[in-house]
């Protein structure tokens, strides 16, 4: 890190210091041993930010411990927390820049394992998440891009291509949600049965539909397509 100032420095540990408290916040798991490391190994990133910085082992670290979040637990919500707050940032001097797109890059690559290993109910379901997904990631290419950042910006579109691809081959497997008409009021049950000649799925068809009562089902309900 000679090529880089003082000031530099200063700059871009603010920005390690701030943004990793949100790593280990997105974290659920919180009493493991494991979570106990996690937290020791977040802990002396922050006190030692500038050394890592300086060494050149600041990346690996983060990477590490970005890992270690998703695996105790953290959400797409939560680990969108940590890629937020790093485009909050404000960074001026090019150390700053690289450090605030490392945070981005790393966090949207976790937020992509943890949807591609989500469960979806529908094509609607996974749709809503994908929306969100691809928003997320036009509004990091779109920062990296003013940022004149271009390895970043590459990286953010490739990883983008690769989850709009998930997508789309998850949407071939997932039915839709669609609308079903009958000719009178039956009992749920007997709707699970008719649609998937299945009793057990009344539940499924009764939160879809925000039913009251189980045996009086509405005669236009939503329900997954058989």
């Amino acid at each position: 890190m000679a090529n880089y100032s003082n000031a530099d420095l200063i700059e871009a540990t603010g920005i390690v210091q701030r943004v990793t408290p949100w790593i280990m916040a997105a974290s659920s798991v919180k009493t493991s041993d494991a979570a106990v490391s996690f937290r020791f190994e977040i802990n002396d990133i922050i006190a030692h930010a500038s050394g890592y910085l300086e060494d050149g082992t600041l990346t690996i670290r983060v990477l590490v411990v970005m890992a270690a979040a998703r695996l105790l637990g953290a959400t797409l919500n939560s680990m969108g927390e940590v890629r937020q707050a790093a485009e909050s940032e404000n960074a001026v001097s090019l150390l700053a820049q690289l450090i605030r797109f490392m945070f981005i890059v790393m966090a949207l690559t976790q937020e992509s394992v943890i949807v591609a290993n989500m469960t979806f109910r529908s094509r609607d379901d996974a749709g809503v998440a994908q929306a969100a997904m691809m928003v997320e990631f036009d509004n990091a290419a779109e920062l990296a891009a003013d940022a004149l950042q271009a390895d970043p910006y590459m990286k953010i579109i490739t990883l983008q291509a690769r989850v709009s691809k998930l997508f789309a081959d998850l949407h071939r497997t997932l039915p839709r949600i669609v609308n079903y008409q009958f000719a009178k009021i039956f009992p749920v049950t007997v709707i699970a049965q008719k649609l998937y000649q299945d009793p057990s799925r009344a539940q499924e068809i009764i939160d879809e539909n925000h039913i009251v009562h189980p045996a009086f089902a509405p005669m236009s309900i939503k329900a997954l397509s058989v």
